[in-house]
């Protein structure tokens, strides 16, 4: 009997996408940090050639070969060229399948050990083709030829290969000692492509399932890059901070902690950690890139004084100058010293093609504005325009870009302004504050003043004071732009914010009062389609699914190809700096670099109009899962995946795609997409990856492929002990056992289905009770059976089941040659499930029944 149970809906997470309550939470996307403190010295990922963990007994050596054994002597004595040579020769000259086979599998070895991994991964893939079966690799070299494949495609920079290869192995062989250094490197590929979620994924099943691994630092070491890429400093510390209190703990673990410490904010205690590191680790590779980040740190704290004396030690160190040189020309920027730091920075800037000329670029170009060395002013800025026009530093460079050319109609309101822009760009956050608020304080008392910046300060103070956490302070300047300027352009997005505050408040009826009337009011903005989706949300979660249908069907209509992209209809709220500059330029008569700006907003709210629309159509496909309209399901999907970028969202997505052929019944479809999935999903901790197994073993239960079920539901029982549908991998356990004949293992397995809480009142406990009935008829015991039939009447409310157990039960009592008990039972059966799928079954039973019984009479 086939089962079709899967009692979860899921929702893929962005970082500004709010998953509802009708679905399990999961993770929050990427936020990805900016790394730049550890410039090099990190040796995550990459390893030395591992040893081989297959050593040559004596049992391999064939007995009748002199060349091998010669070859097997240059082995051990790490003659690895000689040995490689050797091996390679046996290789081509023998015809005896399983001594050719052994000898490129040594060659291969010995060419790793000698760093030429092509080579050894095209012998590793020879190897791999040869029929497992035939035997011709002992056990332990066949696993590591499966390992080494994936491995030495990985420092071949094959990395696609390198991730499918070592994702089989882990699928493969999931207790292998070489499994945890196969997730290793899966947890980098990931990370080093910033699929961060499913390189902790790997790192965490390391460190669970191999706690005692030598790859455990490593492991430990990854996990805390990862979790500091996405922002989660505090989880960072906890992953890597044991790594610090051991004897020989790692001085990546010290950088890395602080790093941590710094993305918190906390620089004392970062500089703290940096003061550690440096005691401990004094000639330690790393100890430059200790010295560089203590020197930030005093920076942050405005320790200005104390800051050569910790770049002293790179004065001598050729690839540190640049790097040097900006920390002295910021040092210099933060004094207000604008020639000096004008001179360092742009000196800098012309040798240094870091993660960070950017920045590099533009406090060059701010301080050459502000030492009235105009002409160097641009050079700058134009050289970051032209060079990094992807930059996060563009918008700031247009507006600086712009000052330069009306330097002279600059007023003390504009000059305030800039100010406070400044000191908010810089992480002054409180100072940026009183700014805003002087300008504001200014305005109110002369209000006969022209202030055209009032708008725009009320904006920017309002979403400063949210981004520290003071909503009420935000609320007030929102509404006081309402209420001021009903028709300035930022009155949708003030509405927006006011929404968004309502919903961390969990105040979401508020919320929803704000998001209608910015879709109601504004339906051209990019506010309005971030408050549809919202709406959409809070209508899924109060189980309104046409109301959730409305608004996506609103948003997949706007977000079509036609809709014209201008600035003002599709700007979201997380890029409102670029308006805040069109109206900052506007209002100060300064003209627009239009070209400039209009490919950046292309570009920028383009990537948001894609991710709207696909987490609307992905909502929808949840929305019509719901109602189980599986063909709605499966065309919104198969769209989905025209457009969606790869990644997590790519992933869950071809699930669904696949649960969809699951349940129309597609199963070839569906056990095609599910094999594709697998690989996939190593790594990945989401609470439906233990479906995939679940309806991988499903199918094979429905082609009596009963080991293949046997070994999924091992895994699943072994890998998801807490997986909220376990009675179903054990219902699935007891079908395969007794497809082997195994009754009483059978048994014991359909009534740990029905002993389990969350199987209760399922149509898989009642299922299970009924195969129990099964196990005993097929064996003869028909008494037993009985009263296994029985108790589905009894206790499990399936009337379709209750209708197969009487009729079963009914055929004991036949066997038996009971014939009076057997009319009744159908009699009864009938006056209780008259209406059922199976009643014309009991009354030809019952039929036949009679005839019997009257022909003994």
């Amino acid at each position: 009997m086939r089962d079709f149970n899967c009692s979860f809906a899921l929702r893929i997470p962005h970082s500004t996408f709010r998953i509802p309550h009708f679905v399990f939470r999961s993770l929050l996307w990427s936020l990805v940090a900016v790394g730049w403190l550890i410039e090099s010295g990190s040796t995550l990922g990459v390893s030395e050639p591992s040893p081989s963990s297959a050593s040559l007994s004596n049992a391999d050596i064939p007995a009748s070969s002199p060349s091998f054994r010669q070859a097997v002597r240059w082995y051990r004595q790490s003659q690895w060229t000689k040995a490689a040579r050797a091996f390679a020769r046996i290789a081509r000259q023998t015809s005896d399948s399983p001594q050719r086979c052994l000898a490129l599998f040594y060659e291969a070895e010995c060419l790793v050990q000698l760093g030429d991994y092509r080579q050894a991964h095209a012998r590793y893939d020879t190897l791999r083709r040869v029929d497992a079966s035939a035997t011709r690799l002992p056990q332990a070299q066949f696993r590591q030829v499966r390992f080494r494949w994936g491995e030495t495609a990985w420092h071949a920079g094959q990395t696609g290969a390198a991730e499918k290869a070592l994702q089989q192995f882990v699928q493969q062989f999931p207790g292998d000692p070489l499994t945890a250094r196969a997730l290793l490197y899966l947890g980098d590929l990931a990370n080093a492509d910033k699929r961060h979620q499913q390189a902790a994924g790997c790192y965490r099943r390391l460190l669970k399932q191999f706690p005692e691994s030598s790859h455990g630092v490593a492991a430990r070491l990854g996990l805390g890059q990862t979790l500091l890429a996405r922002g989660e400093a505090g989880q960072a510390i906890t992953a890597v901070e044991q790594l610090t209190t051991a004897g020989q703990g790692p001085g990546e673990a010290w950088l890395l902690l602080a790093r941590a410490y710094y993305h918190q904010g906390l620089f004392e205690k970062s500089l703290a950690i940096l003061r550690g590191y440096q005691a401990r680790f004094q000639q330690d590779d790393l100890a430059a890139n200790a010295h560089f980040m203590a020197a930030w740190a005093l920076w942050r704290l405005g320790r200005l004084d104390q800051i050569e004396d910790e770049l002293a030690p790179l004065g001598s160190m050729a690839r540190w100058q640049s790097k040097v040189q900006y920390l002295r020309g910021m040092t210099a920027y933060a004094r207000k010293e604008w020639a000096e730091a004008a001179r360092l920075l742009s000196t800098a800037a012309l040798t240094e093609r870091s993660t960070f000329l950017d920045a590099m670029l533009y406090y060059a170009g701010e301080s050459n504005r502000r030492a009235g060395q105009w002409v160097q002013a641009r050079k700058c800025f134009e050289r970051l325009l032209n060079e990094l026009p992807e930059s996060e530093w563009i918008g700031d460079t247009l507006q600086s870009l712009s000052q330069l050319d009306h330097s002279g109609r600059e007023t003390a309101a504009t000059g305030l302004l800039e100010e406070a822009r400044r000191l908010q760009q810089d992480g002054h956050f409180d100072a940026a504050i009183a700014a805003y608020h002087t300008l504001l304080d200014r305005s109110r008392e002369h209000p006969s003043d022209e202030l055209p910046a009032y708008r725009i300060v009320l904006w920017r103070a309002g979403r400063l004071h949210e981004k520290l956490g003071q909503f009420a302070e935000a609320c007030a300047l929102y509404e006081q732009l309402l209420k001021d300027s009903p028709h300035d352009p930022h009155v949708a997005g003030a509405l927006f914010r006011l929404g968004e505050i309502a919903r961390r408040r969990d105040n979401l009826d508020q919320a929803e009062l704000y998001y209608r009337q910015v879709h109601t009011k504004f339906p051209q903005t990019g506010e309005a389609r971030e408050a549809a989706y919202w709406l959409a949300l809070r209508a899924a979660d109060n189980n309104d699914s046409p109301e959730a249908r409305r608004y996506t069907d609103w948003l997949l209509a706007m977000l079509s190809p036609q809709e014209p992209e201008t600035l003002d209809s599709v700007l979201p709220p997380e890029e409102a700096w670029l308006r805040d500059l069109a109206l900052s330029q506007q209002e100060a008569a300064m003209p627009v670099a239009p070209a400039e700006e209009r490919r950046m907003d292309a570009k920028r709210t383009g990537q948001r109009r894609q991710q709207l629309l696909v987490h609307a159509l992905y909502l929808q496909s949840q929305l019509a899962a719901r109602e189980g309209a599986w063909e709605q399901v499966r065309t919104l999907l198969k769209r989905l995946l025209e457009v969606a970028p790869e990644g997590e969202l790519q992933t869950v997505a071809q699930f669904w795609l696949a649960e969809a052929e699951f349940r129309l019944r597609h199963d070839e479809a569906a056990r095609r997409r599910f094999e594709e999935l697998a690989p996939r999903v190593v790594g990945l901790d989401e609470p439906w990856v233990p479906m995939v197994s679940l309806r991988q073993a499903q199918l094979a239960a429905g082609r009596q492929q009963w080991t293949r079920v046997l070994q999924w539901t091992d895994e699943l029982r072994r890998d998801w002990p807490d997986f909220p549908l376990t009675y179903e991998v054990q219902y699935l356990r007891g079908r395969s056992l007794a497809g082997r004949g195994e009754m009483s293992a059978a048994r014991a397995a359909y009534q740990s289905v029905i002993d389990h809480a969350q199987a209760a009142g399922s149509e898989t406990a009642a299922m299970a009770q009924w195969m129990i009935g099964e196990t005993y008829f097929h064996q003869q015991h028909y008494r037993s059976a009985r009263e296994a039939y029985f108790r589905v009447i009894d206790r499990h409310a399936w009337v379709s089941w209750q209708t197969r157990a009487a009729l079963q039960a009914g055929k004991c009592w036949e066997l038996e040659g009971r014939w009076k008990q057997a009319e009744k039972l159908y009699v009864d059966a009938l006056q209780r499930q008259g209406d059922a799928p199976s009643a014309n079954q009991l009354r030809t039973r019952l039929r036949w029944v009679r005839q019997i019984a009257e022909s003994k009479l």
